[in-house]
């Protein structure tokens, strides 16, 4: 399967692409294939969190905003239903 590319090129320091080269010595795969490998992790979690973070904050500067207790109460019935479910399953 071919994927589009993209070159980039970026300065990291030495000791981080050491420990890069040697991931990828280790596993056999060469450095693009650790580095493609290690953003889609981050971008899938870490990334994905300051993405969403960013989205709060900018809502909150536009007003958008929803009072406390209706987003408790939201949460209360996600975790109740969440625990019915489980216990059905639980037999």
């Amino acid at each position: 399967m071919y994927k589009e590319t993209t070159h980039i090129s970026a300065s990291l320091p030495k000791e981080l692409v050491d420990r890069l080269d040697a991931l990828a010595a280790q596993i056999e795969r060469d450095r693009a294939w650790v580095l493609e490998h290690a953003l889609e992790h981050y971008l899938a979690s870490e990334g994905a969190e300051l993405q969403e973070e960013a989205a709060g904050l900018a809502e909150l500067q536009a007003g958008e905003f929803s009072e406390l207790d209706d987003v408790l109460k939201k949460a209360s019935t996600l975790i109740e239903h969440a625990e019915i479910k489980r216990s059905r399953r639980a037999g």
